[in-house]
């Protein structure tokens, strides 16, 4: 019997890197004018931008993965002998975990759901060093521990280019978003015990790119046993620099540092060029 490491799709981890570690990815949808796509299986990252940049006033939205969806990954592992580790996308942000969870009470002794209190790269995070313990043959109980001593030392940091996507998403309050919108203000926000929150603002987008790597800097007080990543919503070029600009300003570089493109979990909701950085401590 082995220990197998599943997630959803707003992890943003990807076919080849999920492959690499031995994960499995539950998709989740991206609705389009109705018509409903699994993240990666229907609809690649090509093709979802594509779609994002026409969408014009008829934004798509997101649907987490089904309790059927979870049920049929979870036990195919539990009849194969498996036991399973799930970390999801914060509960306070999507369904995924609740659906998750009610899949998972069919194996009660077999299978985990843990809730990641965040998203995308940060849960991409989670996931790796869970992978990378099961690979070494940690008990379930060892990487379970693992995952809640990530949960206390994470952050993730982003800035969208402007607030509309955010607006129609409904994500913040809707007199700050007229506001923000009418005064050029840019918010740098943060998940924090997996909620969304705004942490800063800045007067134009090229302020609030400072601010965040001044925040994400901030937030990093042991960067040899911090793994970092650089998410970016189709703007590779501007994540690249923010991402030189952290390791630049850190006092020693971090444990890793890896640029990644940010799937429809961030950017349905934040926008094209949304840039975020996550970083968790090991």
């Amino acid at each position: 019997m082995s220990t197998v490491i599943v997630t959803d799709t707003s992890s943003d981890l990807g076919g080849a890197k999920s492959k690499a570690l031995g994960v499995e990815l539950v998709p989740t949808r991206v609705i389009f004018d109705g018509h409903s796509y699994r993240d990666g299986v229907d609809m690649d990252r090509v093709t979802f931008y594509t779609q994002l940049h026409g969408a014009g006033k008829n934004v798509p939205t997101t649907e987490p993965a089904s309790i059927d969806d979870f049920s049929d990954v979870f036990s195919r592992h539990v009849r194969a002998g498996n036991t399973v580790i799930c970390p999801t996308i914060s509960a306070e942000i999507s369904n995924t975990y609740e659906h998750a969870k009610i899949a998972a009470s069919h194996f009660p002794d077999n299978v985990f759901v843990v809730d990641s209190r965040t998203v995308s790269g940060g849960l991409f995070l989670q996931v790796r060093f869970a992978a990378e313990a099961a690979r070494d043959g940690k008990s379930v109980d060892d990487i379970l521990a693992l995952l809640d001593r990530i949960r206390e030392d994470q952050h993730a940091t982003f800035t969208p280019p402007d607030l509309s996507y955010i607006g129609r998403s409904a994500r913040l309050n809707r007199f700050s978003l007229a506001i923000g919108s009418l005064l050029n203000v840019n918010p740098v926000l943060r998940v924090r015990d997996g909620r969304m929150e705004p942490v800063s603002r800045a007067f134009g987008i090229e302020k609030a790119y400072d601010a965040l790597v001044e925040i994400v800097v901030k937030n990093v007080n042991q960067p040899a046993n911090t793994h970092m990543l650089v998410g970016h919503a189709h703007a590779a070029h501007i994540g690249d620099a923010i991402l030189k600009r952290v390791v630049e300003k850190l006092p020693e570089p971090p444990a890793s540092m890896t640029l990644f493109e940010l799937g429809p979990s961030v950017a349905v909701h934040a926008g094209p060029r949304t840039i975020a950085v996550f970083s968790a401590r090991t």
